[in-house]
C-alpha cells in the first residue's frame, strides 16, 4: 500500500467577520441631509454619521480632503480626498462630477480599515454647490469600497457639507 500523509497544519483562519456588522445608531437618527460640517452615507444596510471637524484645500486648489469621527462611535472616523483635476476651486461652482477620490472609514487601533476605495474601482463625487465666497462645499458620493476581507460593498446615499479652508 502506498505511503499517505497526514496533515498536521490547522487551516487558515477566516477573516475576521463582524468589523461591518455596523449596530443601529440612535446619533445618527434623521441625518440624512445636508449640515455644515457633517458627513453621512450607507453601507450596505448600515447609515453612518459624523462631524467634519477638518476640511482642507491645496494651494493650487485642485484637490481638497475633509474628515471627521462617527456620531455613532468616538474610535471610527471617515475621511475623504477628492482630486479636482482639470477642475479647480477658484470660482462658485455646481454639477462637479469627480472620479479620482479616496475613501476611508476607519477604526482606531485596528491594522485595516474598515472600508476602502481602491483605484480603478468605481467611487464618484459630485458637487453640487461649491460658493467660493463662503468656501461652503457640498455634495454626494457613491461607490464601491473594500472590506478587510477583500469584498466589496456598496457605499451609497453619501452626504457632506463643509466649510474648506
Amino acid at each position: 500500500t502506498p505511503p499517505f500523509i497526514i496533515d498536521t497544519l490547522s487551516p487558515p483562519a477566516p477573516p475576521p467577520a463582524g468589523p461591518l456588522d455596523f449596530p443601529l445608531c440612535d446619533n445618527c437618527e434623521g441625518r440624512d441631509r445636508f449640515e455644515e460640517n457633517r458627513w453621512s452615507f450607507r453601507a450596505g444596510n448600515a447609515f453612518l454619521c459624523g462631524i467634519i471637524d477638518t476640511g482642507l484645500v491645496n494651494s493650487d486648489r485642485n484637490a481638497f480632503t475633509f474628515f471627521g469621527v462617527s456620531a455613532c462611535s468616538p474610535d471610527t472616523s471617515m475621511a475623504m480626498t477628492i482630486y479636482l483635476d482639470p477642475y479647480k476651486l477658484d470660482k462658485t461652482q455646481s454639477g462637479v462630477v469627480i472620479n479620482s477620490i479616496v475613501f476611508y472609514f476607519t477604526k482606531f487601533g485596528l491594522a485595516d480599515h474598515l472600508l476602502i476605495s481602491r483605484q480603478g474601482t468605481a467611487f464618484s463625487l459630485t458637487i453640487d454647490n461649491y460658493d467660493h465666497q463662503t468656501k461652503l462645499c457640498s455634495g454626494t458620493f457613491t461607490g464601491h469600497a473594500y472590506k478587510p476581507d477583500g469584498k466589496t460593498l456598496l457605499v451609497h446615499a453619501g452626504k457632506f457639507m463643509v466649510k474648506l479652508h
